[in-house]
């Protein structure tokens, strides 16, 4: 029947007729049926005239082709206003097909006002426009309401009796935007991340495909979530991505939508996936709620638009959602309570807030000063690190590398080095892994790196040597890494490379993935011991296989220059991306360059700025630079000539001359800094004597600038 209506529809906006024709077609013709609030008007006239002048009678009218095809006519254009004005899925039945439909909760009788039967089928309600149409023509005294417009309006009514209407719609564009995505999971391609919203008025929908994933692309999604700029009605975001189930990361379909307006929505549900390996097929598994603000039974209710939205997509394969579906339960299990339970620590113990920690691998003193939802679906943990930078660890990595050592000491820094002291003391037992968090060797290292780096204790470099002498005795390979290190580079000691390469090769033979990185590095530039392309390449490749981000970016940099492996930009970029979400700074900058300038990747200044900011926290200075620049223009973030100082100052602090050319161009020009054309003149002058682009020219301007000022 929905293409008996489409048919109808449009016949009459072409100007022709359906078979059989229809009663007082030039009437309906004048009647200007254009979607128009007017339109309705126009209608009750039409209804008027004809009930008025020609006064027909019901079974006569109803008994030809011509007067039914009037009256559906009508009845399909009522409906299809009313779908614009909510945003409602209309469902059209006969009589028959409709006691099919809705054979477990409603009874419909054969009368000639349920010849035509309208569904809406997510708020399980059914309208009779027919009642309405012939009870205006006929004067059939049925109690109807006067006008088109006011029957629309209690219909309406009807359909947000329980729920905002447009919480039925967003539930069904999340099933869409998920399906939409796993269509292209079932294909074994990337799902790239999509961003829809429709405005208020209008049936129009918009959709944005990012040309980029990871957490950038998930920080972009939230962030037009967030920002409603564009004024729509409901947006939506979706993504692939990695959730957390007992433990174990599974593939995942992230859907969120968010209405605006008097009763905002925002629902994020995850779908579940298996892509097709070893033999298995491609399955789609049980779906989660993560996040809703509704009452839980609310949900329940919209879980059938979702569902309705799920299965409408007809994917490109010719297959549909149902086809792959294993899932065993019809309603998606609702996370938000397991979500809110705290992460746990290795032990077991539960993490709570104030909770004294050694993080990034049990190293770093840190403290947590939040819990908050995170991108898998469970709680994540905010830290202050030992620099004092808040950061964020999911779950997993929680339980993976972060070690508690005392529940809200008044001094974590002096609880965390004191609880390593006491573990370094702690006597050697038979063949315990040298790398345990709580090994004497491990404590040994952590302390000998907070000693060598003066984080948390005064700097000491002689003092840690012996500290991870001891912790490399005992087959730590991360001591023998650092100790590599500074032998092969005469950081601290003698260089001797002999020792740091026989240190770095026996690190390499325990599967320390930093000394694969490391190890490949230096048979890649051969600037130490002669170079071994083909074995760089094997290196640097089990490295980035071990999650390793310096072996990644090293490896993008094969990629660039063609050595050892085919000249390829794009895997380049890949990896380059790659490395910058494993928290590489440099591969970070990097990035953002591509993105500032779109080499490689589309340009993007938004996306670029992002990256910035993690270069930014990992202290690379260039970087500091580069996003003072974007503040100062305004370019992919609000301009903010603040921030721009401060980010130029910071990179000052790093002696870097361009960041003393920049202050000096503002100090100059009185943007963000008060004018001062002597300090100007003194930063320019830093600048300049460090060969800075065209400071001396700058230099000379000011000082002419200097001598009219003294002059006037």
């Amino acid at each position: 029947m929905k293409d008996v209506a489409r048919q109808f529809l449009e016949a009459y906006a072409r100007g022709g007729e359906v078979e059989g024709g229809w009663k007082f077609g030039k009437a309906l013709q004048q009647a200007q049926l254009d979607y128009s609030e007017e339109s309705l008007e126009r209608i009750d006239l039409l209804l008027k005239a004809i009930r008025e002048r020609a006064k027909p009678l019901h079974d006569e009218f109803i008994a030809e082709a011509e007067g039914r095809n009037f009256l559906s006519l009508l009845a399909f254009y009522l409906m299809a206003m009313l779908s614009r004005r909510t945003g409602a899925e209309i469902e059209w039945h006969d009589t028959r097909s409709a006691r099919k439909a809705v054979a477990d909760w409603a009874n419909i009788a054969e009368t000639p006002f349920t010849r035509l039967v309208a569904l809406a089928p997510d708020q399980g309600l059914l309208f009779l426009p027919l009642v309405w149409l012939h009870d205006r023509l006929f004067t059939l005294g049925l109690g109807q309401v006067d006008t088109a417009s006011g029957y629309l309006h209690s219909v309406a009514n009807e359909l947000e009796y329980d729920l905002p209407m447009a919480w039925w719609n967003a539930a069904r564009v999340l099933g869409i935007a998920a399906s939409t995505l796993m269509s292209v999971a079932s294909e074994g391609r990337t799902p790239m991340p999509q961003i829809g919203w429709q405005h208020p008025r209008g049936q129009r929908v918009n959709s944005t495909t990012l040309a980029f994933d990871g957490e950038d692309a998930v920080a972009r999604g939230e962030a037009a979530l967030a920002d409603n700029r564009e004024n729509a009605a409901w947006k939506t975001f979706a993504h692939d991505t990695w959730i957390n189930v007992s433990g174990t990361r599974v593939r995942a379909i992230s859907v969120t939508v968010q209405t605006y307006g008097a009763s905002p929505l925002r629902l994020r549900m995850a779908f579940r996936y298996r892509p097709a390996a070893d033999g298995k097929a491609f399955g789609i598994l049980d779906p989660s709620v993560w996040e809703f603000n509704i009452p839980e039974e609310t949900f329940l209710r919209l879980n059938t638009a979702v569902k309705r939205g799920l299965h409408s997509v007809r994917w490109p394969s010719g297959k549909s959602w149902p086809e792959f579906y294993e899932g065993r339960r019809e309603v998606p299990s609702l996370l938000p309570a397991a979500v809110n339970v705290p992460p746990v620590y290795a032990s077991g113990e539960q993490v709570r807030v104030g909770d004294a920690v050694l993080t990034d691998g049990g190293l770093y003193p840190g403290r947590v000063v939040q819990l908050a939802p995170g991108s898998d679906g469970h709680m994540a943990c905010v830290f202050k690190d030992a620099l004092g930078r808040r950061r964020t660890a999911s779950s997993l990595q929680w339980r993976d590398s972060v070690v508690l050592v005392s529940r809200s000491p008044a001094d974590h820094l002096g609880a965390c080095i004191a609880w390593l002291q006491a573990q370094a003391l702690q006597p050697v037992r038979g063949q315990a892994d040298p790398t345990a968090f709580t090994s004497p060797s491990h404590a040994c290292f952590a302390l000998g790196n907070l000693m060598w780096l003066g984080l948390a204790m005064p700097k000491d470099r002689a003092g840690a040597l012996p500290l991870w002498q001891a912790a490399a005795k005992a087959g730590h390979p991360a001591a023998e890494l650092a100790l590599a290190t500074i032998h092969l580079e005469g950081d601290g000691v003698k260089a001797d490379v002999a020792k740091g390469m026989a240190l770095l090769r026996s690190a390499v033979a325990r599967d320390h993935a930093p000394a694969l990185a490391r190890l490949g590095q230096e048979l890649e530039t051969g600037l130490r011991v002669p170079g071994d392309t083909a074995q760089a390449v094997s290196l640097l490749t089990r490295a980035s296989e071990a999650g390793n981000a310096h072996g990644t970016y090293r490896l993008a940099w094969m990629h660039r220059i063609g050595k050892g492996v085919r000249h390829d930009i794009a895997r380049c970029i890949a990896l380059i991306a790659q490395a910058a979400a494993g928290g590489y700074a440099q591969a970070q900058y990097e990035l953002a360059m591509h993105c500032s300038t779109g080499d490689g990747v589309q340009q993007d200044d938004e996306r670029a700025s992002y990256w910035l900011e993690r270069a930014v926290q990992g202290d690379h200075g260039e970087a500091m630079i580069m996003l003072a620049g974007k503040y100062e223009r305004g370019r992919g973030v609000p301009q903010d000539l603040a921030k721009a100082v401060a980010l130029y100052r910071q990179a000052a602090d790093k002696k870097i001359p361009a960041a003393w050319y920049h202050l000096g161009q503002m100090t100059a020009d009185g943007r963000g800094l008060e004018r001062d054309l002597r300090e100007a003149m003194r930063l320019m002058t830093l600048a300049a004597r460090d060969g800075v682009g065209d400071a001396k020219e700058q230099l000379e301007d000011l000082e002419l600038a200097m001598t009219r000022e003294s002059r006037g």
